[in-house]
């Protein structure tokens, strides 16, 4: 089963990619399907789950990989991971436990959202514990601005993180599978923005950058090394981990649960090995 949310607005494989994967899997004796949200009554006919759709906690995908997993399906992505990863502050404490490079981090809460600007500087990030695909991140560019948003956000949340800005022209993203590196690319800046995906772009084409698809070997063994260091503190499953390098040294930005796997970008030096070696994975927690 793929599980897709034909109304997601940022779906992690587009569908050619969602094609892909099904024609690829009936080449390897598998037989794929997609379903959507309204199908958790037939989970339990399949025997694997395959997440294609934004996971929050609060969403349907961490139902379906929740009742997956008491069924004893074999799931991508698991329940803990996506526990892990849409928990900014978790993965903010985590990194740092295992002195893992990152920007300056601050948690903020009531008590302290004033010392956080002495750490961090301006401009600043501020990351509600939730946020993906660049939704719930914004950029403060002055005090005034930074109390506005952090009041705001801690409306929400008891926490949220305030980091660092550390400005390039791209991330790096290497694709981890059950701690194995099978993907890297460059994920360049939205066009005339911070971040790589710019939702207040009026012209759709300019809602996200461009991106180079690299063989793994040229990606830089600092960076690879910190990626695989990173995907290893989740466990076992589906990670991208985004990576920038400022003055030469790598720092990680954000450990993705459920990464974009699209046609065309993600697979464009690899093609379709990406598509097997997923399913692949699979097979062996199938096995």
């Amino acid at each position: 089963a793929i599980l897709v949310n034909p109304n997601d607005p940022a779906p992690p494989s587009n569908p050619k990619a969602l094609k892909k994967f099904i024609e690829i899997a009936e080449k390897m004796n598998i037989y794929a399907e997609i379903i959507e949200p309204k199908d958790l009554s037939r989970l339990t006919t399949f025997d694997a789950l395959f997440l294609r759709q934004s996971t929050e906690v609060n969403n349907e995908a961490y139902t379906f990989a929740r009742k997956a997993q008491q069924q004893g399906l074999a799931i991508i992505d698991y329940p803990d991971a996506i526990l892990k990863c849409c928990n900014k502050v978790y993965m903010a404490e985590a990194l740092q436990n295992i002195n893992v490079k990152t920007p300056v981090t601050v948690i903020v809460h009531k008590d302290n959202k004033l010392e956080a600007l002495e750490k961090t500087g301006l401009p600043c990030v501020l990351k509600s514990p939730d946020s993906t695909f660049s939704f719930g991140v914004k950029k403060a560019n002055t005090k005034e601005d930074y109390e506005t948003l952090v009041n705001t956000m801690l409306k929400d949340s008891e926490l949220i993180i305030v980091q660092e800005f550390c400005p390039s022209e791209y991330d790096w993203r290497i694709g981890i599978i059950d701690g194995v590196p099978f993907f890297a690319n460059k994920y360049y800046m939205a066009k005339d923005h911070w971040q790589i995906y710019n939702w207040d772009a009026k012209n759709k084409d300019d809602q996200d950058g461009n991106a180079d698809s690299l063989p793994i070997e040229e990606v830089p063994k600092k960076v690879l090394s910190m990626a695989l260091k990173s995907a290893k503190l989740m466990g076992k499953g589906l990670y991208g981990i985004d990576i920038k390098v400022i003055n030469g040294e790598p720092m990680v930005i954000e450990i993705n649960d459920n990464p974009n796997i699209d046609f065309n970008v993600e697979d464009r030096f690899y093609g379709d090995s990406i598509y097997v070696q997923v399913l692949n994975a699979f097979k062996s927690r199938l096995e």
